[in-house]
């Protein structure tokens, strides 16, 4: 058992290796691309941020950890196929230049698994479910399926509105402002997410 669990560490520390270099490149790529920071200077501060991130917030390991799927199907086969299949996902994308999250493969990686685990049965997976202790939502439905769609609207909408709201003299100080304060938060989010969801992808009976 005790040689199982540090092979599962072993495949969890890998995934967060492959992780690094598969969304670095997603957070950087604005800012590079635009030559408001030169690949260096944008990687050092996705580095940086990333730790930062990492210290602070559980919020996603307790999603990841109990929110989603029913855990008394959550093993350690079950954690182990969630990660091997998120690695497999991240390098595909990864080589065929596919911009896409790490957090979503392995949280569709959790939900495989556990519906494999209970032989079939969806019902294993919390689409939606209210909790009185906290009178919100919780499930798949709420926590990653409609933030992966408002999200990127979200954004898209304050950035649009904070560069109609700038004078038409400043864009060229206004945006890479924007760009970089952008691109330093996200990558703290990320390195929050990532520590997050490799330490507790699963409440883990001894069974």
């Amino acid at each position: 058992m005790l040689i199982f669990v540090l092979a599962i560490i072993l495949v969890a520390l890998t995934f967060e290796y492959i992780n690094g270099f598969h969304d670095t490149a997603n957070a950087i790529a604005t800012s590079v691309a635009t030559k408001v920071l030169t690949p260096f200077q944008a990687v050092a501060i996705a580095a940086t941020f990333d730790l930062v991130g990492a210290l602070v917030g559980t919020a996603v390991a307790k999603t990841i950890a109990a929110g989603l799927v029913d855990t008394a199907y959550v093993s350690l086969i079950t954690i182990l196929c969630a990660l091997l299949s998120a690695i497999v996902w991240n390098l595909l994308t990864w080589w065929l230049g596919l911009p896409s999250s790490s957090s979503h493969a392995l949280i569709g990686g959790l939900c495989g698994a556990a519906v494999a685990s209970a032989h079939g049965v969806w019902s294993v997976i919390r689409w939606s479910v209210f909790n009185p202790a906290t009178n919100k939502m919780e499930g798949l439905l709420p926590k990653v399926i409609l933030p992966m769609f408002i999200s990127p609207i979200n954004f898209f909408s304050l950035v649009a509105s904070s560069t109609t709201m700038s004078p038409s003299s400043s864009p060229r100080y206004t945006l890479p402002l924007i760009t970089i304060g952008e691109h330093q938060l996200r990558q703290a989010c990320r390195g929050s997410n990532r520590a997050c969801r490799c330490s507790r992808p699963g409440s883990v009976e001894n069974r």
